[in-house]
């Protein structure tokens, strides 16, 4: 044979294919993958070289069929994009730490940026835990009957550090 490397790569192409339209499952590749190395190894222990072969082309396009199907399902479901959907709020704001891959670019609707996301740290989370901490200290206070104590006074609303600087030389208060 002229091109034995096209033994592989031919049902690897077609199982990555494969695996990215038909949704298939990945264990029952998994485990034919595994059943088809073992009648390889049987074949290279018997001598055949017809069952080596065959084995060969088959689990290059079982292997093909894993990465195909999981490489569908992460670019179906980003990471961001399920994050997002399983959020308890999209109304709230969130802190998106994240690299750019590329300079942003006019679009249609505004500006597009392409990124990858490091982390997400949800304001509504922050609420939670300190609502949840808050919650522990009264109870925790009522329990050692302290006496009601008056409360601290509030921060002042205009704080040096809270005032944004704008481009046009006008200032507003950061949230």
């Amino acid at each position: 044979m002229p091109a034995p490397a096209l033994l592989v790569a031919i049902p690897l192409v077609a199982g990555v294919v494969a695996g990215a339209l038909s949704q298939a499952g990945t264990r029952a590749a998994l485990c034919v993958l595994a059943l088809v190395w073992v009648a390889a190894a049987a074949g290279l222990w018997r001598r055949r070289a017809l069952v080596v072969t065959a084995a060969i082309v088959a689990a290059s396009f079982c292997a093909g069929l894993v990465r195909g199907s999981g490489a569908s399902r992460a670019a179906a479901s980003p990471s961001l994009l399920t994050w997002f959907h399983e959020s308890p709020s999209h109304a709230d704001p969130v802190i998106l730490t994240a690299v750019l891959r590329e300079d942003a670019a006019p679009g249609a609707n505004g500006v597009s940026v392409v990124a990858d996301a490091l982390s997400i740290f949800a304001a509504i989370l922050a609420v939670m835990v300190v609502g949840d901490i808050d919650q522990r200290q009264e109870e925790t206070s009522s329990k050692l009957h302290l006496g009601k104590y008056a409360l601290p006074p509030s921060p002042p609303s205009t704080h040096p550090m809270m005032e944004l600087s704008l481009p046009n030389d006008q200032t507003s208060n950061a949230i």
